[in-house]
C-alpha cells in the first residue's frame, strides 16, 4: 500500500509483475488499483496456479479490466511487459 499511495496511477496505467508466481500480488494490485494487470511467470506450475486464482476472482474485477497471464521469460521482449506503464 505504501508504494501504491505514492505512485501517480491513472486508469490508463498497466501494471506488470515480472515473476508473478501464483498471482496473489498481481490480484491484489488489480483489485486495489482497478488498473489492467499483466503477469509474467516462467514456471508452468505457478502460471497455472495464477490462472486458477484469476478465474475464481473474475467476478471481483471491474468490468472491462484486462488481466493477462503470460508464461515465459521476463527477458523475452515479445511478452506483455512491453505494454506496461508501471
Amino acid at each position: 500500500d505504501w508504494v501504491l499511495e505514492r505512485l501517480p496511477l491513472s486508469g490508463d496505467d498497466v501494471l506488470c509483475d515480472l515473476g508473478s508466481g501464483g498471482g496473489r500480488a498481481l490480484l491484489y494490485l488489480a483489485l486495489r488499483t482497478g488498473c489492467d494487470v499483466f503477469g509474467v511467470e516462467l514456471s508452468e506450475t505457478r502460471h497455472h496456479s495464477a490462472e486458477a486464482l484469476f478465474h475464481l476472482a473474475a467476478p471481483l474485477l471491474r468490468p472491462g479490466q484486462q488481466v493477462r497471464l503470460w508464461r515465459g521469460s521476463m527477458l523475452d521482449a515479445s511478452g506483455p511487459q512491453q505494454e506496461a506503464t508501471v
